[in-house]
């Protein structure tokens, strides 16, 4: 009897109680872990927890792919364990994860295909000799395919030097980039052409702006005014680049009546110059290029210097189509010429700004040399405000053939809008590429015009903005002021704190 009666006591301790108690909570714990898991596998459910979010689909993508009518599949082609790649330096990226997230988004469906169970089925597509985790892109409606290289159309280089030798390495990612270039590829009914102006020692279009096209949809061909008397009939955009000399009368004229048959164009200005007959073709829409370059004390790139008041960080303007959705980064207008616009318009015609100066700024000309190094305002120099950007509107053309025909012009006033010069002479750092955006707004700027130069009249091209994704492994960098405060918190202070602790919880329940 005795020993029953102390098995019971056992049994209706507190010990006993609050050993059951926490069995119990760690079963329901477990239990609920293991639920909760199962639910999410069947929902099929993750969370992308890269800072750039490498395994998820841009706002741009999402939108234009919920909206297509055709069914598009996306061809994965790859052997069966090598869905990741790898490389010293950089992140691991699985491929598969990454295109999954396109089957089922609107009419798109992704089919893995294993190139070595079938050897011939890309052949139907394409005369290339594909590899692993390389795509094609189908449109099952019309027929029409695009095949994607994952080392050439999805993959940025770059070389490593930190072990002594240029070994390269994958620098980003830009495998949505190109996939949903793919897409609008094969469901475009027509292809829209750029023409970017040449002679008159006009500058190149930059490598970044010209893959931007690209991957819109829009193809990219030179045009040489000086060996032409007209701009092309399929011409949707215009781009002249910062002529070094003017342009001739009779370029002025064809120029002139391609506007005014409702082009599109972008002009770039050279403030190194004065270009009368090229300025002209900005006076008819309303908008005045001042000479010389702008100076501006209160708006200007404060980390090179009080001597780089050339290097403009100008006032976003509110009212501009191409500046609503932007945020607070700063753009880079260096070197640019001042434009200002019309009092009085023609009531077709409406002109806006869309970068501008402050009001302590000043137009300098070029011709006084003597002057440049000295940055105070002289007697000479032209008041400010300013406006670096402007766009213009003229419904006179729309008026006569129809929504789309309206004649489009986004000027801007530096030439360094797209490449900035480094401080080693004759090189320039683009700052349109997807990763300098993250620092400038001027490739969101750039973004915007096309969609308001050639996206209007409700034409099935849409201009995305799709960034590209960093691989290389982020590291933290410590100065040794750091290195000693954390080394001495976690090896010393922390394991003697808790020590101290242990001692202290020991000591309280022996007194008991």
């Amino acid at each position: 009897m005795s020993r029953n009666k102390n098995e019971k006591k056992k049994f209706a301790s507190r010990k006993f109680k609050m050993g059951s108690f926490q069995t119990i909570t760690m079963v329901i714990v477990l239990a609920v872990v293991v639920l909760v898991n199962v639910v999410i596998a069947r929902m099929n459910w993750s969370k992308d927890m890269n800072s750039d979010y490498l395994y998820s689909l841009s706002s741009d993508t999402i939108s234009y792919v919920k909206g297509l009518k055709d069914d598009i599949t996306i061809y994965y082609l790859v052997e069966d364990g090598h869905e990741a790649q790898t490389s010293s330096y950089t992140k691991t990226i699985n491929v598969e994860n990454i295109i999954k997230l396109y089957d089922g988004l609107g009419t798109v469906k992704v089919e893995k295909k294993n190139p070595v169970l079938y050897p011939n089925f890309a052949k139907k597509y394409t005369s290339e000799s594909v590899q692993d985790n390389d795509m094609i892109v189908v449109n099952n409606k019309n027929g029409k395919s695009q095949y994607l290289s994952f080392q050439s159309d999805m993959i940025e280089m770059t070389y490593d030097t930190s072990s002594g030798s240029m070994e390269q390495v994958p620098k980003s990612l830009k495998l949505e980039s190109a996939v949903t270039s793919a897409i609008q590829k094969v469901t475009l009914k027509n292809t829209k052409k750029v023409y970017v102006g040449g002679g008159h020692s006009m500058q190149s279009l930059n490598d970044d702006f010209t893959e931007l096209l690209s991957k819109n949809g829009l193809e990219k061909e030179d045009f040489d005014l000086t060996k032409n008397t007209k701009v092309p009939d399929d011409c949707s955009l215009l781009i002249l680049y910062s002529p070094a000399a003017d342009i001739t009368e009779n370029e002025y004229k064809y120029l002139s009546t391609y506007l005014k048959n409702g082009g599109k164009a972008i002009f770039l200005l050279n403030y190194t110059v004065d270009t009368p007959y090229y300025n002209k073709l900005l006076k008819d829409y309303g908008i005045n290029v001042q000479s010389g370059y702008v100076l501006d004390p209160d708006n200007y790139f404060a980390s090179y210097g009080s001597s780089a008041y050339m290097l403009l960080t100008p006032q976003v303007s509110k009212d501009s189509d191409l500046t609503s959705d932007l945020s607070t980064k700063d753009v880079l207008s260096w070197y640019s010429k001042g434009m200002t616009a019309d009092k009085k318009v023609r009531s077709t015609l409406t002109v806006q700004s869309v970068l501008t100066t402050s009001d302590k700024s000043y137009a300098r000309k070029i011709s006084d040399k003597e002057d440049t190094q000295d940055l105070e305002k002289k007697d000479s120099d032209q008041a400010g405000p300013f406006s670096v950007a402007m766009t213009a509107e003229d419904k006179y053309a729309e008026n006569t053939k129809g929504e789309g025909h309206a004649t489009k012009i986004f000027a801007i006033g530096s030439v360094a809008f797209m490449d900035v010069p480094n401080s080693s002479y004759g090189s320039t750092t683009s700052i349109i590429g997807t990763q300098m955006a993250e620092q400038y707004n001027n490739r969101a700027i750039l973004v915007n015009a096309l969609k308001w130069l050639v996206g209007d009249g409700g034409d099935e091209i849409k201009v995305l903005n799709i960034p590209d994704r960093s691989l290389l492994e982020e590291t933290v960098q410590l100065n040794s002021g750091d290195i000693t405060f954390w080394t001495a918190l976690l090896v010393v202070v922390l394991p003697l704190a808790l020590l101290l602790c242990g001692f202290l919880i020991w000591n309280r329940r022996r007194k008991k």
